[in-house]
């Protein structure tokens, strides 16, 4: 688990989101119930919608409190 889920968190951070999503699912499969892994999954899809753009320094800034 923790060898996919860093290289899914790189994919991430470098917004490859394909690779990111796929590595979070590896993870969800490995341990279903990782909430990590199912925070970060969902994060990929909200950027597919709306990217975070260029100069993205990583980091969420949550909508609601």
């Amino acid at each position: 688990l923790r060898a996919a889920f860093a290289s899914a968190l790189a994919a991430y951070r470098g917004c490859d989101w394909d690779r990111a999503e796929s590595g979070f699912a590896e993870c969800l499969t490995l341990v279903p119930e990782d909430g990590p892994a199912r925070t970060l999954l969902e994060r990929v899809a909200s950027f597919r919608r709306f990217s975070p753009g260029d100069g993205w320094d990583g980091i969420w800034q949550s909508a609601i409190k």
